[in-house]
């Protein structure tokens, strides 16, 4: 059966089953979402010992205050931590449920999400695994069902992005159908600037992921204009200028709201993420640890990819492929925005295993987790039901990510042990590293008593400085872990080269006996293949 893609512009509709399909998939996940929010401890007066719930946790409750601040007109910058856009939609809802303001702007969001890939998607894999994968990797497993229940910025970035891929993939198929007229095609370019641009007060970092489907669509604006005939390059111009326009609403709301509120243009929150650090230096360590073993560096066993989402993690060399391989063109953008974004949060310095599902960090992937799988999905239908000509590039394409998937999952890393360390304790122990080669310091191992998990990981009140300079951030530049009962590992973000470390332990840890040689140990790791998957199970 050959794919059914559709002519340029044409929108086929849906049968009366696949109607009634998607109205069975709608309400099953409506009840599983809502099961989880009726069951969900940390939800809003589901335990009376923390009735806050989870307005009494860092982000959400910076977006209730500034919620119930937009209300009350109060523009003081203390009561406005995050960009404007997702408080300012829930501030509609404050006096209509003052415990679950974000409920119904949540809802709406996931369901259009789910509306705009399963729309999106369907030309090229058919609606059934459209739909199919679409409900099963936003609502059948745990975890990722969480993220569309707890409030998060992302939910409605998610939104954004998938209404941003179906009106790339829109205009894309339409550029050839001289019945699409310059109305069409204007306000379309409009509303995928207005798109774009909101993603700025939303999810400021979310818009590196709508720059891929930014580009792909201009690209396509300039190609029209260009090459053309006289018609489409009007219409061209009239999608350029509109699109442009599409933007201003956006950057109004965000520039005008930072200078109402801090009296800059930037506002707080730029410079307070950006001092935490991108380091993309270290990105393979990264993507070691998050998606293929957490335990041989950060300690924490079962906090990967792996363990959690196991389907999507066996679906990450298609990401790559699909950049590649894919057709229809939205496939690749979208691709492309996924392996973006990967780079990014992956090198951020507090993307860390030990968030990654114990705190729900996970969430700033769930728009990509369905992707991930209609990627390996499509190069599966097209390699069978595809159009002649596309069948070698989709066997190409699946064959490339079953290839790179088993090459991620057979890295493993070995820790090295650095040359001899002497140590001079005194308020606070200084280690002297015999650093001939200069090789980087990933960790360091330091035997003694630890203190609790919050002591270690958040409030160990530690410093930690290099070659004598200024104190490092806990959470941006290193992290103390918990080892067990019998000490704890000080892991460098940003592996060093410095040939002194000065170590004031604060609460973390309380060495039981002098420190020397034996009971400092620093390491560097060695990255190198292995069987498939032994990494993770050693």
């Amino acid at each position: 059966m050959a794919m059914r893609t559709g002519a340029p512009g044409q929108s086929f509709r849906l049968t009366t089953a696949e109607w009634i399909g998607l109205l069975v998939a709608i309400l099953i996940m409506f009840v599983l979402l809502q099961a989880s929010y009726i069951s969900f401890k940390p939800v809003p007066g589901n335990d009376p010992r923390w009735p806050l719930g989870w307005w009494g946790w860092f982000d959400q409750g910076n977006y209730l205050r500034a919620a119930k601040a937009f209300l009350d007109l109060n523009f003081a910058p203390s009561e406005h931590y995050y960009p404007p856009l997702y408080p300012l939609v829930g501030a509609a809802f404050v006096g209509l449920s003052p415990a679950h303001p974000f409920y119904f702007v949540d809802l709406a969001a996931t369901f259009g999400f789910f509306l705009l890939f399963v729309f999106t998607t369907r030309r090229y894999v058919g609606f059934w695994a459209a739909l199919v994968v679409g409900a099963t990797f936003m609502v059948a497993f745990h975890m990722v069902r969480l993220q569309w229940v707890i409030p998060w910025t992302s939910t409605l970035s998610a939104l954004l992005v998938a209404a941003g891929l179906y009106l790339f993939d829109r205009f894309d198929r339409a550029r050839g159908d001289g019945r699409w007229g310059i109305a069409a095609a204007t306000s379309n370019a409009f509303v995928f600037g207005l798109l774009c641009g909101l993603q700025l007060p939303l999810r400021p970092g979310d818009i590196l992921l709508m720059a891929p489907i930014a580009l792909g669509y201009g690209g396509l604006v300039v190609i029209d204009m260009v090459n053309g005939p006289a018609f489409v390059r009007r219409r061209a111009i009239w999608s350029a200028v509109a699109g442009v326009v599409g933007l201003i609403p956006g950057a109004v709301l965000m520039f005008g709201f930072n200078l109402i509120v801090f009296g800059d243009l930037l506002g707080g929150y730029f410079e307070g993420h950006v001092d935490k650090g991108f380091y993309f230096a270290d990105l393979p360590e990264k993507v070691f640890s998050l998606v293929v073993a957490s335990h041989p560096i950060y300690l924490e066993r079962g906090a990967d990819w792996l363990t959690e989402l196991p389907l999507n993690a066996l679906c990450i060399g298609f990401v790559p492929a699909a950049a590649l391989f894919a057709r229809p063109l939205v496939f690749r953008i979208a691709a492309v925005a996924a392996l973006l974004q990967m780079a990014l949060y992956f090198s951020f310095s507090d993307a860390l295993p030990t968030g990654t599902f114990r705190y729900w960090n996970i969430h700033y992937f769930k728009w990509m987790l369905p992707w991930m799988a209609v990627f390996a999905v499509s190069f599966v239908y097209q390699s069978a039901a595809g159009i002649r000509d596309d069948r070698g590039r989709a066997r190409t394409g699946l064959a490339t990510g079953v290839l790179l998937t088993l090459l991620l999952f057979s890295v493993n890393v070995e820790p090295v042990p650095r040359s001899t360390v002497t140590v001079e304790e005194g308020d606070q122990a200084r280690l002297v590293l015999h650093n001939p080669q200069g090789r980087p310091i990933e960790y360091i191992d330091i035997d003694g008593k630890p203190g609790d998990w919050g002591q270690v990981y958040f409030d160990n009140h530690a410093t930690i400085r290099l070659d004598g300079g200024d104190p490092l951030q806990n959470y941006g530049e290193y992290r103390m872990l918990p080892r067990g009962g019998d000490g704890i590992r000080l892991v460098f973000i940003r592996p060093t080269s410095a040939f002194e470390i000065s170590v004031d332990f604060g609460e973390s840890l309380t060495p039981t006996a002098d420190l020397d040689g034996t009971s400092v140990r620093p390491y560097d790791v060695n990255f190198g293949l292995d069987l498939p998957f032994a990494s993770h199970w050693r």
